[in-house]
């Protein structure tokens, strides 16, 4: 059951009036459920690597 979590704001509302963008999110739409467990895990990990002191290095 491994599924990628490689789901974009425009992938999963691109080209959507807003009644069918809002009945998604009301709905638990799999794509939106992908998309919060994304931000989840992104805000998870800027909070682990600034209380680590953690981070990525820019090029």
């Amino acid at each position: 059951m491994s599924r990628s979590r490689h789901q974009t704001i425009k992938g999963v509302f691109g080209g959507k009036p807003a009644s069918e963008v809002d009945a998604m999110i009301d709905g638990g739409d799999e794509g939106v459920e992908a998309l919060a467990e994304k931000k989840l895990f992104k805000l998870g990990e800027q909070k682990r690597r600034a209380a680590t002191g953690n981070q990525p290095k820019k090029t």
